[in-house]
């Protein structure tokens, strides 16, 4: 595989790794994947990173190249970020599957803008690793069975989505946000500020436990 990367060096943009889930659950187990991802060197021409094998935890050791722009580790069960450096130029992450407990926007670089994240305790986007406002757009923020999570969310963004979300703190919306989405959560409505300005023009619930439609 290394081999053949260095081959596409200068011109591969695009690269999907992938593993079968029924494959990782066999007596076989190809877990090697993993030892694959640890040791392979991603061109610099590489844009976009798509990795799809089920029942991995980790991606501490993958060098990022750095003109990625967006990753996708959905499979993964992920259960940190620290120690992780993500390319300057990134701006979509999908960590849908992942298992983190808290999440720290100053993981994330100023060019993030699209997001999606499974979060167990507490999640605070409000800084970039640059120490400034994280200028995130969209985010899909997923917890399990229902966790109360804690959320600083930051107020630049125009779409959220929330799903499997329990009881939760959430700091005030900010006011360029469009669209909303709750999905199967238990969640009292009533935990979403909205500003005072607010353009929402959207919102969409689904498969929820909410007693009351009560929103400030």
């Amino acid at each position: 595989m290394s081999e053949l990367l260095k081959i596409y060096s200068f011109t591969l943009k695009h690269l999907h790794l992938g593993s079968s889930m029924l494959i990782c659950y066999t007596e076989l187990d190809f877990r090697r994947f993993e030892k694959l991802i640890d040791e392979i060197s991603l061109p610099d021409s590489l844009e976009v990173l798509i990795s799809t094998s089920y029942g991995l935890n980790s991606i501490d050791k993958v060098t990022f190249s750095k003109n990625l722009t967006a990753l996708h580790f959905n499979a993964y069960d992920i259960e940190s970020l620290d120690g992780l450096i993500f390319p300057p130029a990134l701006a979509a992450l999908d960590l849908q599957n992942s298992r983190i407990k808290n999440l720290q926007g100053e993981v994330f670089p100023s060019t993030l803008k699209r997001l999606i994240v499974r979060i167990t305790d507490t999640v605070d986007l409000s800084k970039d690793m640059y120490g400034k406002s994280l200028q995130l757009e969209k985010l899909w923020l997923k917890s399990f069975e229902s966790n109360k999570l804690t959320c600083t969310i930051p107020t630049s963004l125009q779409s959220l989505r929330l799903e499997y979300l329990g009881p939760s703190v959430f700091n005030e919306l900010g006011n360029g946000l469009v669209h909303l989405t709750v999905a199967s959560c238990c969640l009292d409505l009533r935990s979403l500020k909205f500003g005072s300005e607010s353009k929402l023009k959207y919102f969409c619930m689904s498969n929820c436990s909410i007693k009351t439609l009560g929103m400030d």
